[in-house]
C-alpha cells in the first residue's frame, strides 16, 4: 500500500473496543444485525471485522477498512441515523474507538 498526497482518497480505518454490559455479550452481537445488514451492501466498506476476546466474552474489538474518510463519515452517519442500534447501544457498557490510515496491509 502506498501513501498518496491527497489524504481524501486514502483508505481509511477504525478500531472499536467494545465492552458489553456483564453477561450481555450474545445480546451485543445480536445488537449488531443492523450494521452487518448496512456494511452487507457497502462497496466502500472493504473489511468489518467483530471479534470476540478469547478471555472475556463480554469484551470486543471491531476493525474496519473504508475506501476513504469520506466512505466512513458515509457509513457513520447512515449508522448513527434513526434508532437502528438501540439494541447495541442498550447492551454495550463502554465503547473507544481508534481512527487511522493504513500504512501497509497484507492484500
Amino acid at each position: 500500500m502506498t501513501a498518496t498526497p491527497d489524504a481524501s482518497t486514502e483508505k481509511f480505518a477504525c478500531l472499536v473496543r467494545t465492552r458489553a454490559h456483564p453477561g450481555r455479550g450474545d445480546e451485543l452481537i445480536k445488537g449488531y444485525a443492523p450494521v452487518f445488514a448496512q456494511v452487507s451492501e457497502e462497496k466502500a466498506t472493504e473489511v468489518f471485522t467483530l471479534s470476540r476476546s478469547v478471555d472475556d466474552p463480554d469484551l470486543f474489538f471491531c476493525f474496519e477498512i473504508f475506501s476513504s474518510r469520506a466512505d466512513f463519515d458515509a457509513h457513520r452517519a447512515h449508522a448513527l441515523a434513526g434508532d437502528a442500534l438501540d439494541a447495541l447501544n442498550a447492551a454495550t457498557a463502554e465503547r473507544e474507538y481508534v481512527w487511522g490510515i493504513p500504512v501497509w496491509s497484507k492484500d
